[in-house]
């Protein structure tokens, strides 16, 4: 470790882990401003096509209310929004990774194997 210090290698880790926290300060930020637009513009979008939904949405003060939409919205993102990645977003990825691995065949047929028998039909 001592000659790392005398080198400056020790400095220059230092440095780039205090970057990289700062970044991820920023992501997390970033991340939570895109949290609240996203529930925006889905409270927006709503009150731009609502002559085309069916069904009594006016009865419902919440949805009636665009600022009220908004907040709903943006507390549903917020609170149940990662349930939600996990069970539409990280789980099914899982899953086809697992299935590739483990139970899914490939039969790999290339050019010059056309046509050729196979090594079962060969022996026989």
């Amino acid at each position: 470790m001592a000659a790392a210090t005398e080198v400056g290698i020790e400095q220059e880790r230092i440095i780039l882990n205090s970057w990289m926290v700062y970044f991820q300060e920023k992501a997390n930020v970033c991340f939570f401003i895109g949290l609240v637009i996203a529930g925006s513009w889905g409270a927006f979008y709503f009150h731009l096509v609502r002559d085309r939904v069916e069904g009594d949405w006016y009865a419902d003060w919440v949805v009636r209310n665009p600022l009220f939409l908004w907040g709903r919205t943006w507390l549903e993102v917020s609170v149940l929004g990662w349930i939600s990645s996990v069970a539409f977003g990280s789980v099914p990825e899982w899953v086809a990774a697992f299935r590739i691995m483990f139970t899914l065949q490939f039969h790999h047929v290339v050019a010059g194997m056309v046509g050729r028998k196979d090594e079962d039909d060969a022996i026989e």
